[in-house]
């Protein structure tokens, strides 16, 4: 039978496991309570930060567009202040002329008098060479589907902004009217520049943005000289200034398929072929062929997930060959 002293003992350690299963069971509440608010914090967090980046995102839009009207708007502006002081001027060299011919003027002016007419002759000619320079009006260009699009009637800058000029006949062939492209949704963003949802004529399109223009005149090259129905679509380049120079290409309404693999992977779709993975596997495999096929064989030589687009029928396009550029010129050539 047990002594009092060992009742006492055990009364004691009961207490003590008792207390010991309470700071075990509060313990495990409070690590539930912060893992829910770290998880709540994490989450407000993304959600701000998306927010943000959306937000930004945005405004980098707007400012690709409004950076491009106030461009136009100083093409006409310098345009209009340009024929006015060459009116003003030629009217006053006409009067000084005049005033030169008055009888009774002294023989000594004569010399005066032909220089001020020289340069009136001079002024006028200059008027008419720099109508006749103006990015053309009442001209049509072919935009790369063949159809007519009409330039806008504005005058070649001369010192707004950084002018941007190439003797490339093949990006020349390839321009289009930077006003006609607006720029809306930010898309997505790599190492070398940004893509925006946008829309030229009216068609929904793909714009592309660089801050090295010369690099992306390669780029642009090589996307230009392609033509299959496995490789995004060119629809052309356009710009005002180095400032906003892009890249037009076909929309993609599907998104690209590292985005697709990650929704997959979300809704814990099953691993293994399907028909869909098939077509986009076979499409890849038509545009590959093609590349390696060409007169001069294109190695794209970043084929991943992501420059793998899809559309809504998750049907696959290549795009970015902005890494295959040590062989475009000869890939250019061997087009010709």
């Amino acid at each position: 039978m047990a002594s009092p002293f060992q009742k006492a003992v055990r009364r004691i350690a009961d207490k003590i496991d008792e207390y010991e299963a309470a700071v075990v069971d509060r313990y495990a509440t409070v690590g539930e309570n912060l893992t829910q608010t770290r998880v709540r914090v994490r989450d407000q967090l993304n959600s701000h930060e998306k927010k943000l980046s959306d937000q930004l995102e945005l405004c980098e839009a707007a400012i690709v567009n409004s950076y491009a009207a106030v461009g136009e708007q100083l093409v006409k502006t310098q345009g209009h202040l340009k024929d006015k002081l060459s009116s003003q001027e030629r009217r006053i060299s006409e009067k000084a002329a005049h005033l030169l011919s008055k009888p009774g003027m002294p023989k000594m002016l004569a010399p005066l008098r032909d220089k001020l007419h020289g340069e009136t002759l001079a002024i006028e000619a200059g008027t008419e060479t720099s109508h006749s320079h103006r990015v053309p009006s009442s001209k049509e260009s072919l935009d790369s589907h063949g159809s007519n699009v009409t330039l806008s009637e504005t005058s070649i800058p001369e010192c707004s902004y950084t002018a941007f000029h190439t003797d490339d006949v093949a990006i020349n062939k390839a321009r289009i009217p930077r006003d006609k492209v607006v720029v809306q949704e930010f898309i997505s963003r790599g190492a070398f520049g940004k893509v925006y949802k946008g829309t030229y004529n009216g068609q929904v399109v793909a714009v592309k943005t660089m801050a090295d223009v010369d690099t992306f005149l390669t780029e642009i090259k090589m996307a230009g000289a392609m033509s299959h129905p496995n490789i995004v679509q060119f629809v052309g380049v356009a710009w005002n200034y180095r400032e906003d120079f892009c890249c037009v290409m076909e929309y993609m309404d599907g998104g690209d398929l590292r985005g697709l693999m990650d929704k997959y992977e979300e809704d814990k779709r099953t691993t293994g072929f399907d028909s869909a993975k098939i077509m986009i596997a076979l499409h890849v495999a038509h545009a590959l062929a093609y590349l390696h096929s060409r007169n001069v064989p294109v190695i794209h030589r970043d084929l991943k997930s992501k420059n793998i687009l899809l559309n809504e029928a998750l049907g696959a396009k290549l795009t970015d060959f902005g890494v295959s550029r040590e062989r475009v010129d000869r890939a250019m050539t061997a087009d010709v």
